[in-house]
């Protein structure tokens, strides 16, 4: 099984991150570099392992997204067990535990929970957790997003919140939250998305931003804002997606960056940048696929965690070589590895973008054979770098969004080129920056949602320009946060999620207004958590969205707003989902999910919410 992604960021992170899990294989499983990963350690296997950090006896602890867990790691045999998560130690569970993880002067462990909108205490003796600060505990404002943590000397605890945008001081106490750094609070450049955070010897905090592609030094008494490197300050390759950030003994920060696959070494004073560690070019061993969370060891070694590998992998701080210590690893034979936008073509068929393969796949929708259409050797033209959603246009052309490469590409679906329709370089108008969600008017036109921009951007399907449809400043109503996936009603009418605000947005096509059709506040039923990609429209005009902390397909009455859960555990028979990711109509009416989790393609009854997999790796085969 097997990766996931940035978040996003998705980052859902990916959104997607991320959103931001995977599910575990039965199948022996091997790096493709001769290690074998069933073999290290026993125990649960990892399935998302994003945060890590060190004991003071030198375990490592990992946060896993999809066990909802804290898993700590013997450090000589790799064995894993479950100290805290459901069925190991009491309170309030864990719903998205976010990214990072960080202990305290006594050894208790700080967890961000993003579905909860809370940060965690875990005892590390009984794994018994206790909501420190979030809604209702401590004042200040509520979290948003929060993503990075780390604790200060005095023992206060700086959380970073992607949604905020800001720095938030945390009192260990009493869990009052006090914004140190943000927009308004302290000068320099604004955050884009800050994420990993980490401090220095003289107290000064580093943080990744995700947005601004950056590390960004901030002053912990005034909140002043500095960046220390980015694609203009410090040599070296350009941040792609920064994620966890650490702080080594000689004062060098070293980071993660999902989208150069690979560990950064940054000089704290100019800003330098250096890959210590990626793939069979720089250091020996398992290549890096999705490399997360960081943390320094007592010796100096790098403890890294990575989605993809599922997989806790030790490197060497001079050599940049990799072994891996505790995982169960990636199959990397055929099938899904990191399965995320989904949509349906005229003859029924399924187009599935994997960015893990950086291609996108066809899937049969009766026998589940997969075939990959376009990517790396299949279809001329710029390869794919992060492909994250699809759609169909109506004369069967691919429209594919590249999240890292900030790029719209259309695809033949016969010869599987790829051209570039819109970017820097081609069409006018204002660049994209973090480009999630795209669908067809019946004109032809796209609209593409940008979270950077906090937008939704119509592009000319001949040339390529670009023209804010809907923002803070165009059409009236409640801004966008981070804007994602988007789909297009019967009567032209827009429909898009914010994945931040946890809602469903109407826009109108023409003037840009915008209302909010669907939240906590707005229709009955579940709240949203972390709603993914996709809002496909049944034939009656209802929406239909899939919530990966949900674990659940969503109906969403588009008058009312009213909210309904149509398939997940409880509701309809067969296998629970994953982590599903996306999701489309396909032409019979019945629903399709990707679910990254389950590395598959699942089929849901739209009345009943029975699930069946319809391709996975066992089966369909490969073309």
């Amino acid at each position: 099984m097997h990766r996931i992604l940035r978040n996003l960021s998705v980052l859902l992170i990916l959104t997607l991150a991320i959103i931001s899990c995977v599910g575990n294989s039965d199948v022996s499983e091997s790096t493709g570099n001769g290690v074998d990963l069933d073999s290290i350690g026993s125990g649960p296997g990892l399935e998302a392992p994003f945060g890590i950090a060190v004991e003071a006896d030198g375990s490592p602890l990992v946060v896993d997204t999809n066990l909802q867990a804290v898993v700590r790691v013997d450090l000589v045999t790799g064995d894993r067990t479950i100290l805290s998560g459901a069925g190991f130690g009491s309170g309030p569970g864990f719903a998205l535990p976010s990214f990072n993880i960080a202990i305290e002067s006594d050894g208790s462990l700080v967890v961000p929970d993003h579905g909860l909108l809370a940060v965690m205490r875990v005892d590390p003796v009984s794994g018994d957790r206790s909501i420190i600060s979030g809604a209702g505990i401590g004042t200040g404002p509520d979290f948003e997003s929060p993503r990075g943590i780390a604790v200060v000397a005095d023992g206060s605890l700086v959380v970073t919140d992607s949604s905020l945008k800001a720095v938030v001081r945390v009192d260990p106490v009493s869990g009052d939250r006090t914004i140190l750094s943000d927009a308004s609070i302290g000068t320099g450049p604004g955050f884009g998305s800050p994420v990993g955070i980490a401090i220095e010897s003289d107290g000064s905090l580093v943080i990744a931003d995700v947005d601004l592609e950056a590390v960004v030094r901030v002053d912990p008494v005034s909140g002043d804002r500095t960046i220390l490197s980015d694609a203009s300050i410090g040599t070296g390759p350009d941040l792609k997606i920064p994620h966890s950030i650490a702080v080594e003994a000689n004062g060098s920060l070293v980071m993660t960056d999902f989208g150069l696959e690979a560990i950064v070494r940054v000089d704290p004073v100019t800003g330098d940048r250096m890959i210590l560690s990626s793939d069979a070019s720089i250091g020996n061993g398992p290549d890096f696929s999705s490399p997360y969370g960081i943390a320094v060891a007592s010796d100096g070694s790098l403890l890294v965690t990575d989605v993809d590998l599922e997989a806790a992998v030790r490197v060497d701080p001079v050599t940049g070589d990799r072994t891996i210590i505790s995982g169960v690893g990636t199959d990397t034979g055929p099938g899904f590895r990191s399965p995320l936008g989904l949509a349906v073509e005229a003859d029924g068929s399924l187009v599935v973008v994997d960015f893990s393969l950086d291609a996108v796949v066809r899937v049969h929708p009766v026998s589940g054979d997969r075939s990959i259409i376009s990517g790396a050797g299949i279809g001329t033209g710029p390869g794919f770098a992060f492909p994250y959603i699809i759609a169909v246009e109506a004369d069967g052309s691919l429209v594919v969004v590249d999240f890292s490469l900030d790029t719209v590409f259309r695809v033949d679906p016969v010869s599987g080129d790829r051209t570039i329709l819109s970017d820097a370089d081609i069409g006018t108008g204002p660049d994209f920056e973090s480009p999630r969600g795209i669908a067809i008017e019946s004109d032809g036109n796209l609209v593409v949602t940008d979270s950077s921009l906090k937008a939704v951007v119509r592009v000319d399907p001949v040339s390529g320009d670009r023209t804010i449809l809907s923002n803070a400043s165009i059409g009236t109503g409640p801004s966008f946060v981070s804007p994602d996936s988007i789909a297009v009603e019967s009567d032209g009418s827009l429909v898009v999620i914010d994945f931040d605000l946890r809602a469903l947005f109407r826009v109108d096509p023409v003037t840009g207004d915008r209302m909010i059709l669907s939240d906590d506040s707005t229709g009955t039923g579940p709240g949203f958590i972390s709603p993914s990609r996709g809002i496909p429209v049944e034939s009656d005009g209802s929406l239909v969205v899939v919530d990966t902390g949900l674990e659940a397909v969503v109906r969403v009455d588009p008058v009312t707003g009213d909210r309904t859960i149509v398939s997940a555990a409880g509701t309809g028979t067969g296998p629970d989902f994953g982590a599903p990711a996306s999701i489309a109509v396909a032409t019979d009416g019945s629903l399709v999910v990707v679910d990254y989790g389950l590395e598959a393609v699942v089929r849901v009854d739209p009345v009943s919410g029975d699930r069946s997999i319809i391709s996975d790796d066992s089966i369909g085969s490969d073309l």
